[in-house]
């Protein structure tokens, strides 16, 4: 809103039937509030967050996920590729950065549930490198697993997501999750860790530095023989 708004403003100095395209990680309710307010200045509103972190940033490979009316998410492809690989037509005001809250929230359980095995593995005297090849060469193998593992390996957690850009991003999963009635379990639980890991002064780690918050919650006895 102060980007917005305010003498020196985006709003100041943009004139009817411009486009404000929004890529920033917001709740749904959010965008679809924007949507409206521009309308009665006769100026569009696309949210369109991003699929993706520093690397595929980095490569151009986002993936854009885009809510808004069609015509003119068509009309802003061309600008929107120049960022990334793909434009993921979501539907109408707000579903782009619904979309986002869907996949943030799957990232969140992925990465935390890949910290909890990897740790059940070493107390059992398993070796990180033989589970994460394991965990790697069958059902369970997939990009994410395969960009986390130089980290779980290294114990090395430089960020490529901020862990407090994803707890932000679970907030509003959480209050998304509520105006609309979903459950989300899991996502309760992923949010604790998380909070859990910035009170260890873990925030400007990658996400994935969840993992020393399970490895400090479990027995430090020995591993089991």
């Amino acid at each position: 809103d102060q980007v917005l708004d305010g003498p020196q403003g985006v709003l100041a100095g943009l004139d009817a039937g411009k486009t404000i395209v929004n890529m920033s990680t917001v709740p749904p309710s959010y965008s679809r509030h924007l949507f409206e307010r521009l309308k009665t200045r006769s100026i569009a509103a696309i949210d369109a967050p991003v699929y993706g972190s520093k690397k595929p940033a980095e490569e151009g490979t986002l993936v854009i996920l885009a809510g808004g009316p069609q015509a003119k998410v068509k009309e802003m492809e061309p600008l929107l590729l120049s960022m990334g690989k793909k434009v993921v037509y979501c539907g109408e005001a707000g579903q782009g950065s619904s979309m986002k809250m869907v996949v943030n929230l799957l990232l969140s359980i992925m990465a935390t549930g890949l910290a909890e095995a990897v740790n059940l593995g070493q107390k059992c005297g398993l070796s990180t490198e033989t589970i994460l090849e394991t965990v790697l060469s069958g059902p369970t193998q997939c990009p994410l697993f395969e960009f986390k593992k130089p980290m779980l390996i290294s114990d090395n957690y430089g960020a490529q997501f901020a862990l407090k850009h994803m707890a932000k991003d679970l907030r509003f999963i959480l209050q998304t999750a509520d105006e609309t009635g979903a459950a989300v379990p899991a996502g309760h639980v992923v949010f604790q860790l998380y909070r859990a890991a910035m009170g260890r002064g873990l925030s400007d780690k990658d996400y994935a530095a969840v993992k020393k918050v399970i490895e400090a919650m479990s027995d430090p006895s020995p591993s089991a023989s």
